[in-house]
């Protein structure tokens, strides 16, 4: 690979990332032109989020993602769509650390396979049942914003950031 493939490849991505960004922007327009689809809206661009975070923590390391892709999500995310720094960042982190556990990569089940000496398979399927409680668990975090928020509330006389 060349240098000029690799600066083509870096364009690429980064066209990728501004059309993302620019559709949530319109969907943000067009939110506030039509309110009455506000609902449906805001559920699809918190999908959306959940979508391209499961889908680089099923391929990438969570260090690597969260410095990556926090310089680029958590403005759009709080400017545009309203969320509050702390549960964006929990939310992140359910992301990246469901899509640690869930195959193609899955690094998470292989070092558990070798530590157990047990096929994946095995482990895949003993898995299972977390999948379910961390995905109830993303989805409560992202749509009812007090779960994140309630220690910061109580303890810290936080005030949420809310757009």
């Amino acid at each position: 690979m060349t240098e000029n493939d690799f600066s083509g490849a870096s364009c690429n991505r980064a066209s990728d990332i501004s059309s993302i960004v620019a559709r949530m922007l319109r969907s943000r327009i067009s939110r506030e032109i039509a309110p009455e689809t506000y609902g449906f809206l805001d559920t699809k661009e918190q999908l959306g989020r959940h979508v391209i975070l499961l889908g680089l923590g099923m391929i990438m390391d969570m260090a690597p993602i969260i410095l990556i892709a926090t310089p680029i999500l958590l403005p759009v995310a709080t400017q545009y769509c309203g969320l509050d720094p702390i549960q964006f960042g929990i939310m992140m982190v359910l992301n990246c650390g469901i899509g640690l556990l869930t195959p193609p990569v899955g690094a998470v089940l292989f070092i558990g396979s070798a530590v157990a000496k047990r096929p994946m398979e095995k482990v895949v399927k003993a898995t299972l049942p977390f999948y379910l409680c961390m995905i109830i668990t993303l989805l409560l975090v992202s749509f009812w914003p007090d779960v994140s928020l309630i220690i910061p509330k109580l303890f810290a006389d936080y005030v949420p950031q809310l757009g």
